[in-house]
């Protein structure tokens, strides 16, 4: 979504970005929310979408701090996806006070879980990428190498580099 954000062009370009790139998504919730009959779904959907949000509408940086600030919160989401997941499975979680809770037969599949994974490894996997990612958000990701952070590590160039490289051609 941060690519269809900071596009160089018009307000009404990017917004028009935007919304396609959230489309499909918003269709695919709706549909479980209708076979659901809830509305949790959808509620769950805009908040997260409001969370992403947030970054870019409170940041007082430039266009392109703010471009290089959403990146490098990807990489290290999916990074921290990538080592806390395998760990929950590896490590033995206690049951932390889920051992009474009752699942309805046939709600998640046995094939649901990789490794055949228990709730309590899927909620202490939860909890640990969702706290260790949202520190990390807080703390403007200072533990990342400057270099990756700042943008002079080498990397392809963000959208409005582009279109600056392009004026000046």
């Amino acid at each position: 979504m941060a690519t269809a954000v900071y596009r160089s062009e018009p307000g009404l370009r990017r917004v028009q970005a935007v919304a396609m790139f959230m489309f499909p998504y918003l269709v695919l919730t709706t549909i479980a929310a209708l076979a659901l009959g809830d509305p949790w779904p959808l509620t769950t959907f805009w908040l997260l979408t409001l969370n992403r949000w947030l970054g870019p509408l409170l940041s007082r940086a430039e266009p392109e701090g703010r471009y290089r600030f959403v990146m490098v919160s990807w990489i290290v989401s999916l990074g921290l996806y990538c080592i806390v997941i395998p760990l929950a499975l590896a490590l033995p979680v206690p049951a932390l006070g889920l051992e009474g809770y009752q699942v309805a037969p046939g709600t998640f599949p046995e094939s649901a879980s990789a490794e055949g994974g228990s709730l309590e490894q899927a909620m202490a996997a939860g909890a640990a990428y969702f706290t260790l990612n949202g520190l990390s958000e807080l703390a403007g990701h200072r533990w990342v190498p400057e270099r990756w952070r700042l943008g002079t590590a080498r990397s392809r160039s963000t959208p409005s580099s582009r279109s600056r490289k392009n004026a000046r051609s």
